[in-house]
This record gives C-alpha cells, sequence and structure tokens, in this order.
C-alpha cells in the first residue's frame, strides 16, 4: 500500500513537471520557428493569428529594417510573447501544487509565479525549508496552507547553552513531533539552543496552535538582537509554520536575524542538510 502511494505521487509529480514543461515549450516555439521558416510564411501566421491582412505594413517594414532575419526573429518574439500571455491568463487563477506534488528547488516557482504567471499555490506537501522561502520572499500573491483544528496549548519553553559569546542560535520547534537535541547534527549540538515545544503530548495529529505561533514571536524578538544567525528545526504544521514565519521570520525585516538557515530532516529524522533562507 505504502509503495502504491509513491508510485503515484511520483506519477503525479512528473505529470506536473510536465505541464511545465510543455507551457514553457510552447512559449518558446514561436520564437525558434521563426528561426527556420521563410519569413514571408511568419508574416502569414502572424497576420492569421492577429486577424488581420499585414501587407501594407509589412513592405514598409521591409524599406526600414531590409534583413528579414531580424524581422521574422521579431515576428517570432511577438507570438511567443502572445502565447505567454494566454498561459499566464488562464494559470492566474489556478492553485499550482495540489496533489501532495512539488518541486525540490525554490526558481522552479519563481519561474512558475514570475514567468507563467500562477498567484496561488498550496504549502501542503513542500517541504519545510521551501514552505519558508516560498513566504519569506513572497514568490506567489497567495500562499494557501491546510486549516486544522485550533487548540490552545501554553508551550513549553527551554534554553540551553544561552549566553552572549556567540552568533548563532538553535531554534528548536517541536509541534506535530519531538525534536530531540540528539537529532540535531553534531556541530550544532552545543550552541545556544532555545526551544519550544507543545505541552499536551506528540500524538501526530496537526492542530493550529496560536499560543504556539505567539510564543515563538515572543522569543524570536527577544533573541533577535543577540545573534546575526538562526538554525531552525522544526516539526510544525503547514498552519503554524504560515503563521511563524509571516508573525516571527517576515514580519519587515523586525526580527533582525541576518541569517535563517531551515534543516530538514532525513529518513531517520534525523537534521543534516540545512538550506539558507536569508
Amino acid at each position: 500500500m505504502g509503495r502504491t502511494i509513491f508510485v503515484v505521487k511520483g506519477r503525479l509529480l512528473i505529470i506536473n513537471k510536465l505541464k511545465v514543461i510543455l507551457q514553457g515549450v510552447l512559449v518558446a516555439i514561436p520564437l525558434i520557428i521563426s528561426m527556420v521558416l521563410p519569413v514571408d510564411l511568419l508574416w502569414e501566421v502572424f497576420g492569421l493569428v492577429a486577424d488581420r491582412n499585414f501587407g501594407g505594413i509589412k513592405n514598409q517594414i521591409y524599406e526600414i529594417v531590409p534583413n528579414k532575419k531580424i524581422i521574422a526573429l521579431f515576428i517570432g518574439l511577438i507570438l511567443s510573447i502572445v502565447v505567454l500571455i494566454l498561459f499566464r491568463f488562464f494559470n492566474k487563477d489556478k492553485i499550482f501544487n495540489v496533489g501532495n506534488k512539488h518541486f525540490d528547488f525554490h526558481m522552479n516557482y519563481f519561474i512558475l509565479s514570475r514567468f507563467l504567471g500562477y498567484k496561488k499555490i498550496t504549502l501542503v506537501g513542500i517541504p519545510l525549508y521551501l514552505q519558508f522561502k516560498l513566504l519569506f520572499k513572497e514568490t506567489f500573491e497567495c500562499s494557501n496552507s491546510d486549516s486544522h483544528p485550533e487548540e490552545i496549548d501554553e508551550p513549553k519553553i527551554i534554553t540551553q547553552n544561552i549566553d552572549d559569546k556567540g552568533d548563532e542560535i538553535n531554534l528548536i520547534l517541536s509541534d506535530t513531533y519531538l525534536i530531540k537535541l540528539d537529532d540535531l547534527p553534531d556541530d550544532k549540538m552545543n550552541l545556544p539552543t532555545l526551544i519550544i515545544e507543545r505541552t499536551n503530548g506528540f500524538s501526530g495529529v496537526r492542530t493550529y496552535n496560536r499560543k504556539f505561533v505567539e510564543g515563538v514571536r515572543k522569543q524570536t524578538h527577544e533573541y533577535h538582537l543577540k545573534y546575526k544567525r538562526v538554525n531552525v528545526f522544526a516539526t510544525t504544521n503547514t498552519q503554524n509554520t504560515k503563521e511563524i514565519v509571516l508573525q516571527s521570520f517576515k514580519n519587515r525585516g523586525r526580527t533582525g536575524f541576518k541569517e535563517i538557515h531551515v534543516y530538514v530532516q532525513n529518513s531517520d529524522r534525523k537534521f543534516q542538510r540545512s538550506h539558507l533562507i536569508r
């Protein structure tokens, strides 16, 4: 059963990527064709697209620009722009990433948003570090998260090795699952560490916890002046993650952390790789 779900998700991801690649190819095709087709044939295609006769304009342009190759490239560019505008129009109301499909690099999402015109995305199924990047950089106009039942749970706040000697602090956010110090990379275990965790147990059930989000905001506000770099280790769900990023890290730069590094878990839930958010 698990293998079947994995295969289905893999196929959906491939289909999703192919859809994006296909759109990019279709945008580029007119420009590519303009490099090989005769310019007079391109004028006919241009006329069909615009639904008008460009005979008179064509002759006038030939007098001004005798190089037909340049004219052909210009026509191809215009046709590519028309195709791009159409895709942007059809994509603007679509929610990208439906079905737990995601890309692994922020640049892919940047192209989707700025180039192909997607305005909305769902954060569900996207790795935590990419959620941070998408929200922090405002890649999409609207970033949707899961909606979970609300729970009022005053978080437990623990500090370890706090001092004013270094410029780096660990921020451990235990929400859905408990994070242990042993789960951190060896070179980060002895750093000043701020731990924020839920107090009603770790059942794996995802809930929205306003108190947890507020606790993160208060603590980051307190420590952002003491440390330049923060290492984030988190098991937060998308709804809590979104509120934490917007209130504690985005917040118009008022957190003060010059570097934000988000670590991701491997298959045995150990944190190894970090991703620079800013």
